[in-house]
């Protein structure tokens, strides 16, 4: 039989476990405005929720725009709705995103505190 990494593990069980899919991330997308998920990004909050309590390190990239910017509020919401955890967090983006950042927060999570930095060239 083969190892599997915490990750792995955990993505498995988000993979067969169809209850807790449905269930898990809805509670906290009352708090999302003019934003929907479609069932493979719920399956993306929730697998990010359980890394995040098995304390696993999460990289998310996109390279089909499958939504992965909703995906990531989507998870800060059910942080800040579930674990009562509203921060600070940290989203570090390109300087000529960070206004699309700010304007996506404002629109999906008006109760969200925003605050930019842009640091300079060597920072």
């Amino acid at each position: 039989s083969r190892l599997t990494t915490p990750a792995e593990g955990i993505m498995q069980k988000v993979l067969t476990s169809s209850g807790g899919l449905s269930q898990g991330p809805c509670r906290s997308l009352s708090l999302l405005r003019k934003a929907k998920l479609h069932g493979y990004q719920m399956q993306a909050v929730q697998c990010m929720a359980l890394l995040h309590k098995a304390s696993c390190p999460l990289i998310l990239a996109d390279e089909r725009s499958l939504g992965t910017r909703l995906q990531l509020v989507a998870f800060l919401a059910k942080l800040a709705v579930d674990d009562s955890n509203w921060g600070p967090h940290l989203l570090v983006a390109p300087t000529g995103r960070l206004l699309s950042w700010q304007r996506l927060l404002h629109t999906w999570c008006p109760g969200f505190k925003v605050t930019l930095y842009c640091g300079d060239e060597q920072a």
